[in-house]
């Protein structure tokens, strides 16, 4: 699954009618889809994670996630030195106050707990504002290479050139911390 497909970056971003730069723009698109996982710190993308943790003693052990989550399965080891994970059944993940948790009503009684979990949206439920930065950081790789013709950039700030060929002067805005401050809501939080 990607963020957003080869055909919406052509249509709606680059106007491009055929086929020959689709292979060059899907592999945008996935760099675009490591870059946005690598600032939110979290899979965006539907993926399968397994997230250990010590045993709290309580029902409850908070997530970082901030993107959708849920179990696959709850496993435990009775002692650091177990060799194998036993499951526990029963237990869910619920949404409280807004932060994901792993609910087990026995309580998270032993040493060690692995979480196995599907975290991120999938092509139905992924937010518009993860797809526009997608778009526009993909249009930004796309533009930076021969196959472009380097106008019209998103991160465009000014453009001087003088009569004669003598100056040309062209300067782009970093948009590093623009699609930053857009993908905020997303960071993974951090649980003291």
């Amino acid at each position: 699954m990607a963020l957003v497909t080869v055909s919406e970056i052509k249509t709606s971003y680059l106007n491009i009618g055929d086929s020959t730069q689709d292979t060059r723009i899907l592999g945008f698109i996935l760099q675009a889809g490591s870059i946005i996982k690598g600032i939110c710190k979290q899979p965006i993308e539907t993926e399968t994670v397994a997230l250990d943790f010590v045993g709290n003693r309580m029902q409850t052990y908070l997530l970082p996630y901030t993107v959708p989550v849920t179990l696959t399965s709850l496993q435990y080891k009775e002692h650091v030195d177990d060799a194998t994970w036993t499951t526990a059944t029963g237990a869910i993940v619920v949404k409280a106050d807004g932060v994901y948790q792993v609910y087990y009503a026995e309580g998270l009684n032993y040493v060690l707990w692995r979480a196995n979990l599907t975290v991120g949206y999938t092509d139905a439920n992924t937010p518009a504002d993860i797809k526009s930065v997608c778009s526009e950081m993909v249009v930004e790789l796309f533009k930076n290479t021969d196959y472009s013709g380097r106008e019209n950039r998103i991160g465009l700030q000014s453009v001087a050139s003088s009569e004669g060929g003598t100056t040309v002067t062209t300067v782009y805005r970093d948009l590093t911390n623009r699609f930053r401050a857009r993908l905020a809501p997303y960071i993974v939080r951090a649980w003291l």
